[in-house]
């Protein structure tokens, strides 16, 4: 394996991404899934501009949907102070496909529940409960709709035109824990009448400490966007400059990679694919399960570099893919052999969001 610290550095003069200079200071492993101490800095590859560009979008979109979404918010891992925190089972709700999607497994149908996933049992199975909904009847009978938290009205009438629900009559709402339902009168009342017109509803709220329902199979799905696969190669490309400080990532051979992280210039397939998982859930010497993280590898392989990224490896619970990015060919001179691999652990005992990354020789 190669080390980052053994490796010298190839200086640039100019930002990977634009012309400015490379005075940015990044956390190649997104901020937002926590910090884990041996964890430096990615520094001399690309400007600020850049980096708090990449950080209000697609590192955004990592954070906000898909497993990764999902899994920092089931884990209660905590990004950085100040920055508001949002339901990522609500992210983008008012589309007719949203980033997650949430399915009861019935015989070889699938029906669709409106439900925020609030913790993990000891088995790794999801604690749910039902999300922020409106119940409105239709002459074809009550349809569920997702209503979070600061939606106006011109978010909700967009919602509600989009499933063809204009002219329905409300006839209920569910309020998730911990808000109360004379908070949801207070801050919902006015929007809903706009779309509704007056209204009587019953509005009902589920207790986290109510007991637990039956367990019912269930079947998360994710549509992942074109900017969460821009998110993820460039988590890839940037662990790539971190793990490699011989290549600046000014290379030609990556121009193509950074023009579809930049621009969303090219077709994702060409640069990422998802494949079944690559990371064993091997039980430590002392019998324990390990601890839930992130697993990180590059290779030279045919000519090309690939990073495999693995996003929340679990101890227990869901296996999710693992990512392989291109970056491109391998650049003339460039070590035939080169491979490094790196896995960020969370550790027990600290609420969430503290860790250790470590390469895989001192894991070995």
């Amino acid at each position: 394996m190669n080390n980052v610290e053994q490796t010298p550095k190839k200086i640039i003069t100019a930002c990977v991404y634009c012309p400015n200079p490379p005075d940015g200071q990044e956390h190649w492993l997104n901020r937002s899934l926590g910090t884990f101490r041996g964890n430096t800095l990615l520094t001399d590859r690309l400007c600020t501009p850049c980096n708090e560009q990449y950080g209000r979008t697609i590192d955004l979109e990592v954070a906000r949907s898909g497993p990764s979404g999902v899994f920092k918010q089931v884990l209660g891992i905590e990004g950085r102070r100040g920055h508001q925190r949002k339901n990522v089972f609500e992210y983008k709700a008012s589309q007719l496909e949203p980033p997650v999607q949430v399915f009861q497994v019935d015989g070889d149908d699938l029906k669709p529940l409106l439900h925020d996933a609030i913790g993990q049992a000891e088995d790794g199975s999801l604690i749910s409960t039902e999300g922020r909904v409106l119940v409105i009847a239709m002459p074809d009978g009550e349809h569920r709709l997702r209503f979070p938290r600061g939606w106006g009205e011109a978010q909700l009438r967009a919602a509600v035109e989009a499933r063809g629900l204009s002219g329905g009559r409300l006839v209920a709402a569910h309020v998730p824990a911990p808000e109360t339902v004379v908070e949801f009168e207070a801050a919902s009342t006015t929007v809903i009448r706009a779309v509704f017109g007056a209204f009587e509803i019953n509005v009902y709220t589920t207790r986290t400490n109510d007991p637990a329902a039956p367990v019912v199979q269930t079947l998360l799905r994710f549509n992942l966007s074109p900017e969460f696969l821009r998110g993820v190669a460039k988590m890839a490309f940037h662990y790539f400059l971190w793990a490699c400080p011989t290549l600046g990532g000014d290379e030609p051979e990556f121009a193509n990679l950074k023009a579809f992280i930049r621009d969303g210039v090219g077709e994702p397939t060409d640069f990422i694919r998802k494949t079944d998982s690559l990371v064993d859930r091997i039980p430590t010497d002392d019998g324990s399960k390990g601890n839930n993280g992130h697993v990180f590898a590059s290779l030279a392989l045919d000519g090309q570099l690939i990073v495999q990224a693995h996003l929340f490896s679990l101890a227990i619970g869901p296996e999710f893919p693992t990512f392989l990015v291109r970056l491109g060919p391998r650049p003339e001179g460039f070590q035939a052999d080169w491979q490094t691999a790196h896995v960020a652990a969370y550790r027990d005992g600290i609420a969430g969001h503290d860790g250790i990354l470590r390469s895989f020789d001192d894991i070995e």
